[in-house]
């Protein structure tokens, strides 16, 4: 669950370089929402419990603050621009503008940056590491969950993608297309 809430927020992150910082801000967003504290510490310790990551840390993490986590990230999505760009890249046509264009050329391009940062390439297999359209096709998946997000019953398919979606095992599966 934490390996794709992870990657869920490197997405988030090439989306908006602010977004992090609205995750642990949340008061920021909408003042009538008072939920509990959910500090960067909080969000560092889940993010480096995925065993993808170069500097793993092998600990537990309760559920509330995931469920936390979840939800200003819900928050922080329908408050922002992201939904914008969330639409833009998954409903992109070959029409598009010189400036849509740009802005999915960097998403793609922070994206492809942060997960070489901060993934490891031998627990990924170095095969898929190095091939930009395996990560590119992550991106566009972990988009396409965040759209959802937003969406009618959006949790019930955000939570099942954490559960039960398997990154490692899809993309050795479809090892084919790349």
């Amino acid at each position: 669950m934490l390996q794709n809430l992870d990657i869920i927020l490197l997405t988030c992150e090439s989306l908006n370089f602010s977004m992090n910082y609205n995750l642990v801000s949340y008061k920021a967003l909408n003042d009538s929402y008072d939920f509990p504290y959910l500090s960067s510490f909080e969000i560092y310790k889940m993010r480096h419990a995925n065993p993808l990551r170069y500097y793993y840390i092998e600990q537990s993490i309760t559920l509330l603050p995931v469920i936390d986590l979840v939800h200003f990230l819900q928050l922080s999505i329908s408050k922002t621009n992201c939904l914008v760009s969330l639409e833009l890249i998954l409903f992109a046509n070959k029409k598009l503008n010189k400036q849509d264009t740009i802005v999915i050329e960097k998403f793609y391009t922070r994206f492809n940056f942060l997960f070489r940062k901060y993934i490891n390439d031998k627990a990924m297999g170095v095969q898929y590491y190095s091939n930009n359209k395996c990560i590119e096709h992550i991106a566009l998946a972990n988009i396409y969950i965040l759209y959802l997000l937003n969406q009618k019953n959006g949790y019930e398919y955000f939570w099942s993608y954490l559960v039960e979606y398997d990154l490692i095992h899809s993309i050795h599966k479809q090892s084919v297309y790349y």
